[in-house]
This record gives C-alpha cells, structure tokens and sequence, in this order.
C-alpha cells in the first residue's frame, strides 16, 4: 500500500459567512458535476481554515469499501470528507487524471443505493461523480 501526501488547504468561510458546498464545487472548475451532489445530502458542518495532509492510498487491488475502511482504521486513518475531496480538486486540479480520488467518509443514498463522491476523469476533462459505495474498487483508485 503506497500513500501520497499532498498539502491542502481546506477554507470553510466564518461563522458569519460560511463557505457553501456549491462555491467549494465551483472553486474547483469541472468539466462535469453530478447533479445529485447537494448540500442537503452532503451538509458541510466545520468552519474556518484548516490545513491538512490527506493521505491517498493505493490498494493496488479490486478491494470493497468496507474492506478499505478496516485497513484505513488498521493504519489509524479515517475516509476523506467531501470537503476535504473538494479542497484535492481546487488545489491539484490534474491529480485525477492520473487516477479516480474517492471519499469514502462522505455516502449519500441516491435512488436507492448509496454513493462516494470522487474526482474522475471525464474524456480528457474532470469531472465530480458519484459512485456506488457498495460495489467494488478498481485497483487504481485511491
């Protein structure tokens, strides 16, 4: 399992003047956004500045995300939240490209199943999609 670390800066605004889900989509300038990606199904409750280093690991293997997340609790990390998902895109807009980036710590049911937000690629573009969480994930995803 290799694990990249990059910085980012994740801004939720003030207490005053929260940053919305729909500005941090915008900020991150997709080519294609899922339209069931909403506020109310992915509520933002955090405020001010935060600095992290998300790690983004990679399996290497078809692997369920109920698999991902024991082996994520065994190395004393969490999934990623949709912010934090967001704040990859804003930050390092070619990093999905190279592979699809999910956030597992941020599931929506939609029509029935329940679904990750992740960065993808869309043709030569970006896109933020929604994927089944109960399936399984390809071995290139982090």
């Amino acid at each position: 399992m290799l694990g990249l670390q990059l910085k980012i800066f994740l801004d939720y605004g003030s207490k005053e003047k929260p940053r919305t889900l729909a500005e941090m989509i915008a900020a991150g300038h997709y080519d294609w956004t899922n339209d069931d990606i909403t506020a109310e199904r992915f509520p933002i409750v955090d405020e001010g500045q935060h600095e992290l280093v998300p790690q983004f690991i990679l399996f290497n293997r078809v692997i369920s995300s109920d698999e991902v997340e024991r082996e994520l609790d065994k190395m004393g990390l969490r999934p990623g939240k949709i912010e934090e998902l967001l704040a990859v895109g804003e930050t390092y807009p070619d990093l999905q490209r190279k592979f699809p980036v999910i956030a597992l710590g941020s599931v929506a049911g939609v029509d029935g199943d329940r679904h990750a937000v992740s960065l993808d690629r869309h043709g030569s573009g970006r896109s933020l999609r929604l994927r089944c969480r109960d399936g399984d994930w390809h071995e290139l995803c982090r």
